[in-house]
């Protein structure tokens, strides 16, 4: 994982770059995919993830992971929205920080991602509606800064806006 002190000079590059793939996107799994492998590679981080969120089912599916694991989660893997901090994040519609993944009684283990020990969770949200979570895990304690946060609600915030124009576009063709 790139350290602390160089990451803060590669957000403003990183998101700029990510933002702009983002906005191209022409369809939902390519830009899922992108932006999963776009974040792990620019950032460093051990393993990212994409899981959107079904209110009707009150679950979350994995819709898409890059990182470092040589038994990564299924993609389309449920997880109820009750449990873990994805769940939370859903819940309460902010992100969440944990530097010591053990001390969060909602933690709950990643499935193939066994020596995870730090996690930022942030929502991807569009019209106050929580559309699902990218989450972020780390294989070191104390991984995760408040510029890591801002950065990975920046680059939710323009994933949500892809998303919503790649629905509506979708909705237009009917």
């Amino acid at each position: 994982m790139t350290a602390h002190l160089h990451r803060p000079s590669l957000y403003g590059e990183a998101i700029n770059k990510i933002a702009c793939e983002i906005g191209d996107a022409t369809a939902l799994q390519p830009l899922f995919n992108y932006t999963v492998s776009s974040i792990q590679r620019e950032f460093g981080f051990y393993v990212v993830s994409i899981f959107v969120y079904y209110a009707a089912d009150d679950a979350a599916m994995l819709l898409a992971q890059a990182g470092q694991s040589s038994e990564p989660a299924p993609i389309g893997a449920i997880q109820s929205a009750d449990l873990g901090i994805v769940g939370e994040v859903i819940r309460t519609r902010k992100s969440i920080l944990l530097n010591n993944v053990f001390e969060n009684p909602h933690y709950v283990a990643p499935e193939g991602y066994p020596h995870a020990k730090s996690e930022i969770c942030v929502p991807i949200m569009h019209k106050q509606f929580v559309w699902g979570v990218i989450n972020i895990e780390s294989d070191q304690l104390n991984a995760f800064n408040d510029e890591d946060r801002i950065a990975l609600e920046t680059i939710a915030q323009h994933l949500a806006d892809a998303v919503d124009h790649l629905l509506a576009r979708a909705e237009r063709a009917r």
